[in-house]
């Protein structure tokens, strides 16, 4: 059924003549995909498959660290092939779906609910819908009241969407395909300077690369200290915010030690920390980041570690991140422990050398970021364009 002009999108590709292709449709996504429930009734297929939120079908035995978490009894396995999708009706909300291109063939859990698209849907062109607002919302409002939050194939077959011609489908995924491929190259190139950086630092740090002074001299040997004789602690306690909700934009950032750094943010103006730069250290995994920015904090689980006179911060900040430690139970461990610990400086000529090359490196890797955050704001700009809401 055609539907008003409100429903063409505000970007469109054109035929190969340079005309509009039709106006998009509003369709029932049942007429669009099959429901399967093949079983591995024989026991022939042998590679259990299973769905990650990140990576999409993957290997169980990989997922789970070469563990076999799936019954030996296989048999009411269901089999998916190239091009099937799958999802976990109880976590399709977290991203639990994907479509299978790795594999020919496989088995997955009979939770799993799996479909194959007709060919009146282009599999790329859905995978790209699955990540849209729009999508998302029709997800929540289908789980809503469900039993665990689950969501059905006849209630995901009842979806309502905007779909335009196959042939429309096909450029608006190769164009998106095209906009992946350059983040993925963008990632790896990001990880692969990571990678560069951390074992320049582990040369430097293991003497192997030394620098000279003006004169073409080794700078003096490397003296140990204790980290105590080198970072003085203050309990971040004052610096905790009261936000219950935090936003995705504010003033202060709200901080943690760990890998997700900035939870987000608030509008708080008093208490915050402003003595830069420090690290904050989690006393309990004792995991750690280089703050250069006024924050605020979660909770009161770390140390605020700040640096004594006559040494250079990112210095001693790789150092630190150099250090082997496997934190032992349940316990705070700065004081007890992690203070103690001894590592060799160099003398503070050779730490500027080295804070020099620190800051070149870091100006490299804000470019890499950069470039990472302008292409994902120009795709999501692009699905807003290219999809209709």
């Amino acid at each position: 059924m055609k539907i008003s002009s409100e429903y063409i999108p505000h970007l469109r590709f054109k035929d190969k003549n340079g005309k509009d292709y039709p106006e998009w449709e509003k369709i029932r996504l049942g007429e669009l995909i099959t429901h399967k429930s093949i079983r591995n009734k024989n026991g022939e297929i042998n590679r259990l498959l299973t769905v990650s939120n990140l990576h999409g079908f993957i290997e169980q035995s990989e997922y789970f660290n070469n563990h076999r978490i799936a019954s030996r009894d296989t048999l009411n396995y269901k089999i998916v092939e190239r091009g099937d999708f799958a999802y976990n009706p109880s976590r399709i909300n977290v991203g639990s779906i994907a479509n299978l291109t790795e594999f020919d063939i496989g088995i997955i859990s009979p939770m799993y609910i799996v479909f194959r698209c007709s060919n009146n849907l282009n599999e790329n062109f859905l995978k790209h819908i699955l990540k849209t607002h729009y999508f998302q919302h029709l997800i929540k409002t289908g789980t809503l009241g469900s039993v665990r939050d689950s969501l059905d194939f006849s209630t995901l077959a009842d979806f309502k969407l905007k779909i335009p011609c196959i042939e429309e489908q096909e450029k608006i995924a190769d164009f998106f395909d095209t906009v992946n491929n350059k983040l993925n190259l963008l990632e790896q190139q990001k990880y692969q300077f990571e990678q560069y950086k951390k074992g320049l630092m582990q040369q430097i740090f293991n003497k192997k690369i030394r620098f000279k002074d003006g004169g073409g001299y080794n700078y003096p040997n490397w003296q140990t200290y204790r980290l105590k004789e080198l970072l003085t602690y203050e309990q971040p306690t004052r610096y905790i915010t009261t936000c219950k909700q935090y936003c995705e934009k504010g003033s202060m950032p709200i901080l943690t030690a760990g890998k997700t750094f900035i939870l987000g943010y608030t509008n708080e103006s008093d208490n915050r920390f402003t003595k830069l730069p420090v690290v904050i250290f989690d006393d309990f995994t004792t995991s750690k980041q280089f703050v250069n920015f006024e924050f605020k904090v979660k909770s009161s689980a770390m140390k605020i570690l700040k640096f004594n006179k006559n040494i250079r911060p990112k210095v001693i900040y790789e150092l630190l991140t150099q250090i082997q430690y496997k934190p032992r139970g349940h316990k705070r461990h700065w004081i007890s422990e992690y203070q103690y610990l001894q590592i060799s400086i160099p003398a503070i000529k050779e730490q500027e050398r080295i804070e020099q090359v620190l800051n070149i490196l870091d100006k490299i890797a804000s470019i890499a970021k950069t470039n990472i955050i302008y292409w994902k704001l120009y795709k999501k700009g692009l699905m807003q364009r290219l999809f209709i809401q």
